[in-house]
């Protein structure tokens, strides 16, 4: 009797960014969930420029392509530079909550609380913007379709740089502020990313989605800013419990 050569088919992992089809319209997006009896695998995909979720077949999946295929369907592909807000609901539920609680708690903390401590307690994680950053690069680099070393730590400088810029000037509530004056001195430069937590990066990525046009004139900038915007709020959304949960 020949031996059969038959190998199981071996799906494709669970967070492992793809290509896919959907209706004759292609599609990058994160794997969250597989379904397979050994014969027949069953994706639920999200996708970034939607962030819908799709449940395909492996023949959907583009399982070979180029270089230039992979940057080709990126979200920016399809949606260009995102005018309207590309986030998850739950994500935006928790900027309105944020906006809410500023609105409300800021009133009644007293002159001699600790900012650190508020802080702290109000960002619900131990994580900082930083900490959160770092771990977003190590799951690019592990999940990604291509992971260029460079190019990553360029985005991981800009978005350190850019929350370092806007936290003080636009990324704060009045009152907030206002409170957080009383123990911070926004004048002096700080690295904000050690001091503030996944709530204020959240706000960054919300403010970038609405006003990338307004301060990059470079389209290539624009897009490459875009796109890894839109990762990193998919990064944040995989990881709300970890990081919007005592």
């Amino acid at each position: 009797m020949c031996k059969s050569t038959d190998t199981v088919h071996k799906p494709v992992p669970i967070n492992r960014y793809v290509i896919f089809r959907n209706e004759e319209i292609y599609y990058e997006g994160r794997i969250v969930d597989v379904l397979s009896d050994g014969n027949k695998t069953l994706y639920s995909i999200v996708s970034f420029a939607t962030f819908e979720y799709f449940r395909v077949t492996e023949h959907d999946l583009v399982a070979q392509t180029s270089l230039e295929s992979k940057r080709k369907f990126r979200p920016s592909h399809i949606c260009g530079n995102f005018t309207n807000l590309k986030m998850p609901s739950v994500l935006k539920n928790r900027l309105r909550a944020d906006k809410d609680f500023c609105t409300v708690n800021y009133n009644d903390f007293r002159r001699n609380q600790n900012v650190i401590e508020v802080l702290k307690n109000y960002n619900f994680s131990k994580k900082t913007v930083f900490d959160v950053i770092q771990e977003f690069a190590e799951f690019f680099k592990t999940n990604s379709l291509i992971y260029e070393i460079n190019e990553m730590q360029e985005v991981v400088d800009g978005f350190v740089c850019l929350f370092n810029v806007f936290l003080p000037t636009a990324l704060l509530y009045e009152k907030e502020k206002g409170f957080l004056e009383l123990g911070m001195d926004f004048s002096t430069e700080t690295d904000y990313t050690k001091i503030f937590g996944p709530v204020h990066l959240l706000r960054l990525l919300y403010f970038i989605q609405k006003n990338n046009e307004r301060f990059n004139d470079d389209q290539y900038v624009q897009l490459v800013l875009s796109d890894y915007t839109v990762y990193l709020v998919d990064f944040l959304n995989f990881k709300y419990h970890d990081y919007f949960y005592n």
